[in-house]
């Protein structure tokens, strides 16, 4: 019983002790809680409370954090930087065009050469970027001399329908754009005795042209020279269509861009068809900002012998090919000294290739008709027919030298040819009088090689007006019974004469029995047994 008594008493006193304890932590924890809200009361003004960042976070609290800011740079060749922040989501819009005289701005490029479209963008990460130039056209507006940057041939011709070649166009850019120095530019097939070498080598060391050959006498397509063209100019938004250029077509965004700036007057143009010289001469004035002599002043242009002064590209052919000094008057260009092409004579002159016509004036017949001969918008004596004057070209430029033969020796050989070099085949007649027929007739010839008396009349009507002689053709009759018959007249110092190969062809006796002057140039009087009727 003792022993049970002590063990109940040490139990006792066992608990009395762990409560107070507790009892001394929950006092000691009231007193810390009520001491913190004692100091909080009356701490002074403006003391800062501590850090909520120094104490431990609850599981799921989230940490504010500054936005990102990324830094963009725009830099120009010569110029301070353009620096700035941009903070993330948020968008800008590039600096101002940089002007570079010289040069035009095209577009900037980051480090990877992407180009920054216009406009505004949102920014993702901190980027440079560089502006991008394209040497400029010289701007002669402001110019007290013009250059020539064409030029004509041998003969004072500039061809205006022919098709620019690859090597005038180097030159031209050479002589336009605001350039300065000589390039080291290498082409295969262009070498220092060829006149767009110096043209060539700069043109290529500005990215402007590549490749190992320039092939210099190619002629140029609309579709190279306005992709050239467009790499000197910022892209152009438009909504002009082209039918004649498909839209997935490399050459569609130069096309655009050149009906932007209004370079085109043409909409039906195609990217393979030719660039014909004054088409050139217009374009690269625009481009420069030569307006051209308003008023024509042969005094001071002369004459360019395949162009009349008074064709609507006169003016700009003549910029383009004659050095001169100018002033302003408001918007025109008044020419005050120039080295004017010569004045040609008034007559008739075959450059080799073609006959042509100087009027009294100085200038050249082009389009019109000057005696019993046609010229053509090229100036070219014309038979009318554009696949005739095809075929009688091909075959004088075949037959006679005219730097060894007078157009006398060119008229027997033109005969002859007539003569010896066709057959004889019956075919259509015409009635007497009947005019018109000189163009089927020698076009059947020339393609054939086959015809019967008009169709030999016709074919030596068209060669021998190619070489300046003023032919015509009768139909009509000859001999006792008045056959049908067709034949050519010349008139000669006032005399007509008869050229008739059919008949030489007819009395034909045999090997060695004929001769070429029974019909060749004949009075009527002198063959007047042949009973030649016009009517």
């Amino acid at each position: 019983m003792s022993t049970e008594r002590t063990t109940s008493h040490g139990r006792r006193k066992s608990k009395v002790r762990r409560w107070k304890r507790i009892s001394l932590l929950l006092f000691l924890l009231v007193l810390a809680l009520s001491a913190t809200v004692i100091w909080q009361m009356l701490r002074p003004a403006g003391t800062p409370a501590e850090s909520l960042s120094a104490l431990p976070q609850s599981a799921g609290a989230e940490t504010e954090e500054a936005p990102t800011e990324y830094a963009l740079s725009f830099s120009v060749p010569g110029q301070e930087p353009i620096s700035f922040t941009v903070r993330e989501g948020e968008s800008f819009t590039p600096p101002e065009d940089p002007v570079v005289p010289g040069y035009t701005f095209l577009y900037w490029v980051d480090a990877e050469g992407k180009a920054l479209e216009p406009g505004a963008h949102t920014v993702t990460e901190s980027k440079g970027y560089a502006a991008q130039f394209a040497v400029a056209f010289r701007d002669e507006r402001l110019a007290d001399v013009h250059a020539p940057y064409l030029f004509l041939d041998a003969d004072g011709m500039f061809h205006p329908n022919d098709a620019l070649k690859k090597g005038e166009l180097v030159q031209a850019l050479y002589t336009l754009l605001e350039i300065n120095g000589v390039g080291s530019g290498y082409f295969a097939d262009v070498t220092q005795d060829d006149a767009c070498y110096e043209a060539a080598a700069t043109l290529k060391d500005l990215g402007l042209l590549e490749g190992v050959r320039l092939h210099p006498e190619d002629e140029v397509l609309y579709g190279e020279l306005l992709n050239l063209l467009a790499r000197l100019f910022p892209a152009a938004e438009t909504e002009q269509n082209f039918s004649s250029v498909p839209a997935d077509s490399p050459y569609y965004p130069a096309f655009c861009l050149a009906a932007e700036k209004g370079w085109l007057d043409d909409f039906s143009l195609s990217p393979y068809d030719i660039v014909p010289r004054k088409e050139a001469a217009r374009l690269f004035n625009q481009l420069t900002g030569r307006s051209g002599m308003h008023h024509t002043d042969l005094s001071l242009t002369g004459t360019i012998a395949d162009i009349s002064s008074s064709d609507s590209y006169f003016t700009a052919i003549a910029e383009a090919v004659i050095p001169h000094s100018l002033r302003r008057d408001a918007d025109e260009e008044v020419w005050t000294d120039s080295t004017p092409l010569p004045l040609q004579s008034e007559g008739f002159f075959f450059d080799g290739i073609a006959y042509r016509a100087i009027k009294a004036d100085g200038s050249p017949a082009v389009g019109e008709q000057v005696g019993e001969l046609f010229f053509d918008e090229n100036g070219i004596v014309s038979t009318g027919d554009p696949e005739l004057d095809v075929l009688v070209r091909r075959k004088l430029t075949e037959l006679v030298d005219p730097a060894s033969m007078s157009r006398e020796e060119m008229l027997r050989i033109v005969y002859d040819f007539v003569l010896n070099d066709s057959f004889y085949l019956r075919a259509e007649r015409y009635e007497t009088g009947e005019t018109g027929w000189e163009t089927t007739e020698a076009y059947r010839m020339l393609s054939t090689g086959k015809g019967n008396c008009y169709s030999y009349a016709a074919t030596f009507w068209a060669l021998s007006r190619a070489i300046g002689y003023e032919t015509v053709c009768y139909s009509g009759t000859v001999g006792t019974f008045h056959n049908p018959h067709g034949w050519a007249e010349i008139t000669i110092d006032g005399v007509p004469y008869i050229f008739d190969p059919t008949m030489e062809y007819e009395q034909w006796y045999g090997p060695g029995t004929h001769t070429f002057e029974r019909f060749y140039m004949k009075t009527y009087e002198s063959v007047s047994g042949w009973n030649y009727t016009r009517e």
